[in-house]
């Protein structure tokens, strides 16, 4: 007797690690696609995107540009000199 089950409905794996590297990959060539931009480019839901530049990634957007959540302690001196 097998295990092993098959369930309905959308796999699991839309947010696999391949994924991820392939939204990592496209944010590093340019901070600031959009998640449809992405979600279009990569054949996969907006919904997904978000995920895993948010959760997976740790990013978000400002100033219409994905950075990190974490700022580190040179980031903010650096900005603070920009300004």
């Amino acid at each position: 007797m097998s295990t092993t089950r098959t369930r309905a409905g959308r796999q699991s794996t839309s947010s696999s690690d391949d994924n991820v590297k392939r939204v990592r990959d496209l944010l590093n060539t340019d901070r600031r696609l959009s998640v449809r931009l992405i979600s279009e480019t990569l054949d996969t839901t907006k919904t997904i995107v978000h995920e895993i530049v948010s959760e997976s990634l740790g990013m978000r957007k400002v100033c219409a540009k994905l950075v990190p959540k974490v700022v580190t302690d040179d980031q903010k001196a650096r900005r603070c000199l920009v300004i």
